[in-house]
């Protein structure tokens, strides 16, 4: 399965994932010169930034492995962007997460998701 085949079947697993957990998906795939960012959502008042890793089972590492430290800065760059280009206060709260997928290639029932709240947070990742 192509990269990003697999990267886009990740996404709508984790947004209906997102749905399903009482999350209203704003957008996705908001994209500047700076970067894009998987899904936004909101939830309990809070503005959610998600970043999506998937990989298949049989590779010996988890998805959320791939968040290199310039990916955390991106990230972070990005829901700033979006705030000021959407005119959202700097007072509305927000959180990056990190949803990573394993994906079973038989049985789509046999997914695993890994959910990290509020992953990402000035130069640290806490997962």
């Amino acid at each position: 399965m192509q990269r990003k085949n697999l990267g886009k079947k990740g996404e709508d697993i984790a947004e209906r994932f997102l749905l399903k957990k009482g999350y209203e998906v704003l957008e996705r795939n908001f994209k500047t010169k700076f970067g894009e960012i998987d899904i936004i959502a909101k939830k309990d008042g809070i503005l959610i930034f998600v970043e999506v890793k998937t990989i298949l089972e049989n590779e010996d590492f988890f998805p959320q492995d791939h968040i290199t430290k310039k990916k955390k800065y991106q990230l972070l760059k990005m829901a700033q962007i979006y705030q000021t280009k959407n005119k959202i206060s700097n007072f509305i709260p927000y959180q990056i997460d990190i949803i990573g997928i394993i994906k079973n290639k038989i049985n789509p029932k046999k997914n695993k998701i890994f959910h990290f709240k509020n992953a990402i947070r000035d130069d640290r990742i806490f997962y």
